[in-house]
């Protein structure tokens, strides 16, 4: 059989991976969404929540481990700014009224608190 040379033809496999980072980001973009803590209570219980830090990019966050960005990944972890949600945070955020966002990233989600109403992109 002989192909077609003059048809375009898709490969995800050739596409560039800065496109790629900006197709994920994209897409956590619009998955992303405030939610109440009686949301996020059961995927607590379940070990399934990543708190990141206000002063980190949600979005990146989410394209980082999406990723396997073990380096960046790593780094936020030193710094204390991306990690399991602990049970005196949890505790804190059942209590009061937390400005909460989240995205999915099977099987994590990642919740942030936003001091300001503002998001926090690209710090």
């Amino acid at each position: 059989m002989m192909m077609n040379t003059n048809e375009p033809h898709s490969n995800a496999s050739q596409q560039p991976i800065g496109d790629l980072s900006e197709d994920r980001w994209a897409l956590f973009l619009s998955q992303t969404a405030q939610i109440a803590w009686a949301d996020v209570a059961p995927l607590f219980a379940r070990g399934q929540v990543i708190q990141v830090a206000d002063s980190v990019d949600l979005i990146t966050a989410a394209v980082a481990l999406a990723e396997d960005d073990k380096t960046q990944v790593a780094q936020w972890m030193a710094q204390h700014r991306f990690g399991l949600l602990d049970v005196a945070t949890a505790k804190c955020w059942a209590q009061g009224e937390p400005n909460l966002w989240a995205v999915v990233v099977n099987p994590w989600v990642l919740v942030q608190q936003r001091v300001s109403a503002e998001p926090a992109l690209n710090r």
